[in-house]
């Protein structure tokens, strides 16, 4: 098999949403492939599963990433597939696993990875501390976090976490 002659047709059967095909050529090159390109159709076959919506194969597929070497972005994706999975408080440490890492920097998922920890704060009806995180992102931010109609902005995650902390506060009163 000719490698990026298979990499070619991967990407191509992806871009056609023939994401089966697709899965099974992933795994091949996986068996086939040098350590160079390992990290990459890893990558690759992550968002084919998510793509299929088997949200623990594609965060599997980025922890290994990870346990190989911590990069911001496969710590976003894994945070962001944990959410699909509506797996909350994994999400939350993986993010702040990767907000960590950089924590005077900033990187090209800084501000991803910030609005994911207020998103999984609001999740985890930890409603102050998901409005104390909410200051650090960006005004007028959105991200296509769990509905694949519309994406979700900081000024939706700071009303949900006020509305539902006055609630809170209306029921201890």
């Amino acid at each position: 098999m000719n490698q990026l002659t298979d990499i070619k047709k991967l990407d191509s059967l992806i871009k056609n949403r023939n994401y089966d095909e697709a899965l099974s050529l992933c795994n091949l090159l996986l068996e086939e492939t040098s350590v160079d390109q390992h990290r990459d159709l890893l990558r690759k076959r992550s968002h084919i599963h998510s793509l299929l919506g088997d949200y623990q194969q594609a965060i599997d597929d980025r922890f290994e990433l990870i346990s190989e070497a911590q990069e911001e972005a496969d710590v976003f994706f894994a945070s962001l597939y944990l959410i699909r999975a509506e797996k909350f408080k994994d999400a939350y440490r993986t993010v702040n696993m990767g907000i960590a890492e950089q924590p005077d920097t900033h990187t090209p998922y800084t501000d991803e990875l910030i609005f994911l920890r207020a998103y999984t704060l609001v999740k985890l009806e930890l409603y102050q501390e998901a409005i104390e995180a909410c200051d650090h992102i960006k005004d007028g931010m959105k991200m296509w976090v769990s509905s694949f109609s519309r994406p979700t902005s900081k000024d939706e995650l700071i009303s949900a976490a006020e509305s539902k902390s006055n609630t809170c506060l209306l029921y201890t009163s």
